[in-house]
């Protein structure tokens, strides 16, 4: 069931029902390609992902921060380096963990942490509403990735939106789900679909070794 609501955060974050933001392809000189940053929220989680360019992703030396500007004022939050006007980080560094990303609010400190997933060549990462103060999920939001030097800090080689590697502010802001719209009511059933499937297997298979 875990796996189904993962897929379903992937499949939303990357869809037509989510802001994407792209970024040039090329750009990050040699390493992790950031190509797209999607965004996307309901009424109780923010749903971010990242697609990199195929064959420069590596998990295991990787490390990012996703601002997060929760007010939609660049004014306000933090200042005046990236990412500028955020409240909350999303912050993941390979050497701490290689399955969690730690939640950061602004001159407080961590707020929680999160799973993060990784498909060969993207991230996908769910944040209760409830770890950014009960915000309603939209918000600016953009990405910095790069290399980690360590366990609390990375050498930046790629921004997202382009704009935020000189100063400029974070894009956005995510978009809302909605199950009006009947594209995503039809993903949502799908998906329902598929969790029955996987019960009545699982249920089969319990039945197979109790015969044994």
């Amino acid at each position: 069931m875990k796996c189904l609501i993962a897929l379903g955060a992937a499949l939303l974050a990357n869809s037509a029902f989510a802001t994407i933001i792209t970024d040039p392809v090329g750009d990050a000189s040699g390493h992790a390609d950031v190509v797209a940053l999607s965004g996307a929220y309901s009424h109780t989680s923010l749903f971010l992902s990242a697609q990199f360019q195929p064959g420069t992703l590596d998990p295991t030396n990787l490390a990012f921060f996703i601002g997060l500007d929760t007010d939609e004022n660049p004014a306000t939050g933090e200042q005046p380096f990236f990412p500028i006007g955020s409240e909350f980080v999303v912050d993941f560094n390979s050497l701490a963990s290689t399955s969690q990303a730690t939640i950061f609010q602004q001159h407080v400190g961590p707020v929680g942490s999160v799973p993060i997933s990784f498909g060969t060549n993207s991230f996908n990462v769910t944040v209760p509403l409830s770890m950014l103060g009960n915000d309603d999920g939209a918000a600016l939001f953009g990405l910095a990735e790069g290399v980690p030097t360590d366990a609390s800090s990375f050498d930046a080689v790629d921004y997202v939106p382009n704009s935020a590697r000189g100063g400029g502010p974070l894009a956005g802001p995510t978009s809302a789900l909605s199950l009006n719209d009947s594209g995503a009511t039809t993903l949502l059933f799908a998906l329902g679909t598929a969790a029955l499937g996987l019960v009545k297997v699982t249920t089969r298979a319990r039945e197979a070794d109790s015969s044994w």
